[in-house]
């Protein structure tokens, strides 16, 4: 991509390679204007989640495109909070430049994760799990499960118009079991997570 040139007053969206990164909150608008020679045949912004990382980013579909050709102007908005890599395609010979600008970002309230349960539990025996986010009136948690190295979900839980939520599941394995709550933020307020180990005997 020689000859390319970029201007951004984003002071979140920076260069890696040929990749760019945004730390967008949830409902962020990132609006693009480019241009890109004729003869290039187009340019392309293609927008990855934050769970991609620079070395997956090549095999996974990105959450959303933006094409120009020669120029025109488009929005991405982020629909969860966190950093967004943004690979940029076009031709090796030709130059384009780009502005990237969040007009729209909202302002955004802190929260705050809490997780409780027993510490220790018998096996095939239920149990529940309490948690509030402070900060928070409305919305929906993901309870997750550490099995091996990776967090996978397991339940999404309502909360109240308290902040507290609670779920209940039955111990199927013995050892540490560890669970952590995580809110993945909105327009208006922040990500949280917290995390709680019960052993199983």
């Amino acid at each position: 991509m020689s000859g390319w040139s970029e201007q951004t007053p984003l002071d979140s969206l920076g260069s890696y390679g040929e990749f760019w990164k945004a730390k967008l909150n949830a409902g962020d608008k990132l609006t693009i204007n480019a241009t890109v020679a004729p003869a290039c045949g187009g340019l392309v912004f293609s927008f990855y989640p934050p769970s991609v990382n620079d070395a997956t980013v090549r095999t996974t579909n990105p959450s959303q495109t933006l094409a120009f050709n020669p120029t025109g102007a488009g929005t991405f908005v982020a629909p969860y909070a966190g950093n967004w890599t943004i690979f940029v395609n076009a031709c090796s010979t030709t130059s384009y430049n780009f502005t990237a600008s969040l007009p729209h970002r909202t302002a955004t309230h802190p929260t705050h994760a809490g997780l409780t349960g027993p510490r220790k539990v018998r096996l095939h025996r239920r149990f529940t799990l309490n948690g509030r986010i402070t900060g928070l009136s409305a919305g929906m948690v993901t309870i997750e499960l550490l099995v091996n190295t990776e967090w996978r979900s397991v339940a999404k839980v309502r909360i109240g118009s308290d902040g507290s939520f609670h779920w209940q599941t039955r111990s199927t394995t013995r050892g540490l079991v560890r669970y952590r709550v995580v809110f993945t933020g909105n327009a208006s307020h922040s990500r949280s997570q917290a995390s709680h180990s019960v052993l199983v005997v």
